[in-house]
Parts: C-alpha cells; structure tokens; sequence
C-alpha cells in the first residue's frame, strides 16, 4: 500500500521534464535548458536530467 501512495504523490506533485517544461512555456527545450543554465527559471538538475515544479514555472512567469 505504501509504494501506491508514493506512486500517486509522484505522479500529482507536477514534477516537470524538460520537454513538458517546454510545452508548458510554449518554447523549444533548448531554450528552457538554456534559461534553467543561466539560473533564469527555476529548475534543478539530477544527474544529466533537468526536472521543473510546474507550480514554481507558473509563479516565474506571473511574476516577470
């Protein structure tokens, strides 16, 4: 029973991956790797994977 609550707060806890985060801004990934990079949007790196909170991008945008 565990796993299957771990499993379902995973899956609604809006973790973004680089093409979502993409799709979310409407950019190419390239462009979102490149802000992620430079520390312009919110975002941390695991390993060679970059992972975005959906909640955070949203706030970003509402806020510049």
């Amino acid at each position: 029973m565990r796993d299957l609550e771990l499993e379902v707060q995973v899956q609604s806890s809006d973790v973004l991956t680089l093409d979502e985060a993409a799709e979310l801004l409407r950019c190419h990934p390239i462009t979102v790797k490149r802000l992620a990079l430079k520390g312009t949007i919110p975002a941390k790196k695991l390993g060679s994977l970059w992972r975005f909170s959906r909640q955070r991008l949203m706030d970003w945008l509402q806020s510049n």
